[in-house]
């Protein structure tokens, strides 16, 4: 296991961008397809033993959005796998950010209750498993680099009005990186064959913007993980999504 002490404190996309309940704890959305009485898929992936009926409820109708999506079922069934039969610890706050810590798990903000918010979560969590306690802090920005680029994949497939979400810089960096990383993680090919170098002054175009954001500005990023190599684990994730 990784022992990973960093928060990931993730600057949220919007309060409220997958067409679910946002704006509070009460409620728990839309019904659920996957057994929210039961809350089954949520169950064998969290744990927290102070968490309510509603509260499962409303983690299990995230996870049926997110497993709606290809990729986002693969997510779910990767970080599972790399799990072994152990559980995450879940838990809703009052703080105005989600955030993941291997020792702590996953917190999501009561003021941002979108499916979105935990898939990007995931994605930290099921990157810590394939990382060392070293490499990950090597490389903290370019692994929120990559899970916002997967989240903006995933918010694409179930939000019509998503580029209204995408205005401050940061994202729409973000979205920029579509001209060169397709949705499988893979290089898009160019005339020139410029892409993989294009690529690499994006990213580094991403961290400065990153860095001087206050809440990544301490975080490292590996200027050894050049263009293509950075975007791995959505080739892994996605490698049976191709139609």
């Amino acid at each position: 296991y990784p022992v990973i002490d960093y928060y990931l404190v993730c600057d949220e996309v919007s309060e409220d961008d997958s067409g679910s309940s946002g704006g509070g704890i009460t409620g728990g959305g839309g019904s659920s397809t996957s057994g929210g009485a039961s809350a089954s898929f949520a169950k064998a992936m969290f744990r927290n033993s102070s968490m309510t009926n509603d509260e499962w409820k409303i983690v299990e109708n995230m996870l049926d959005s997110i497993m709606m999506d290809c990729m986002g079922k693969n997510l779910y069934n990767a970080l599972l796998g790399k799990l072994g039969g152990n559980t995450l610890s879940i838990e809703f706050t009052d703080q105005n950010y989600s955030s993941y810590t291997f020792k702590t798990g996953i917190k999501i903000s009561n003021k941002y209750l979108s499916s979105n918010h935990l898939f990007h979560e995931m994605w930290h969590a099921y990157q810590a498993y394939l990382e060392t306690e070293q490499s990950y802090k090597k490389a903290v920005i370019n692994l929120e680099i990559e899970s916002h680029y997967a989240q903006l994949l995933y918010i694409k497939s179930i939000d019509d009005d998503w580029e209204s979400k995408y205005l401050k810089q940061k994202f729409r960096l973000i979205v920029g990186l579509e001209e060169y990383v397709n949705k499988y993680g893979e290089l898009i090919d160019s005339i020139n064959g410029s892409n993989e170098s294009l690529l690499d002054a994006h990213m580094l175009q991403l961290k400065s913007v990153f860095k001087s954001d206050s809440a990544y500005y301490k975080y490292d990023y590996n200027d050894y993980r050049i263009g293509i190599v950075n975007f791995l684990n959505l080739q892994t994730v996605t490698k049976n999504c191709k139609k």
